[in-house]
């Protein structure tokens, strides 16, 4: 069985990017691609919402190598502020392709928003800067691997895929 869905696709190149993994502390690791809840983060960011709105996303893509950067971190407990030396690691060269499903309404507010911009894009950390190659609305297809009448589904560039999701794959 297979149902379409309109969605907001984006291409995104970020020269460097962290996105850095919670329990990391003797480093700044950083997962392979931006997690879903950085991903909703900034599009609840660009639409300035009030609360949380409901939308699903697909995230994939790719990156030319991973470096290490030295800086000095803050900690902040009540009025005391120490720092830390930590090893940042970070990723080269990121491209990212995203796509976000939500109710028509939302979608086309997430698309004003990025076209109507008041600041540079970043995704992850702050100064990870993100330039935004493309932002279009597109059709999506959701195909079944249950059904024995689909043809075999490539993936092109890494992706994360739900474990809920893939629960029958692997078992």
């Amino acid at each position: 069985m297979e149902s379409r869905k309109k969605v907001l696709k984006f291409n995104i190149f970020q020269e460097s990017a962290c996105y850095k993994k919670p329990f990391s502390f003797k480093a700044a690791e950083t997962y392979p691609l931006p997690p879903y809840s950085t991903i909703k983060g900034l599009m609840h960011k660009v639409i300035d919402a009030d609360r949380p709105y409901p939308m699903e996303v697909s995230v994939q893509g790719s990156y030319e190598s991973k470096f290490n950067s030295f800086q000095t971190i803050y900690f902040y407990k009540s009025k005391n502020i120490t720092t830390m030396p930590m090893n940042i690691h970070q990723l080269f060269n990121v491209k990212l392709i995203i796509h976000v499903s939500a109710e028509e309404k939302l979608l086309e507010k997430i698309y004003y928003g990025f076209q109507n911009l008041n600041e540079v894009v970043s995704l992850g950390r702050r100064e990870d800067l993100a330039r935004l190659d493309n932002v279009e609305f597109t059709w999506a297809k959701q195909v079944d691997i249950d059904d024995d009448d689909n043809e075999a589904v490539s993936i092109k560039n890494p992706i994360y895929i739900p474990k809920s999701q893939t629960y029958d794959l692997l078992h």
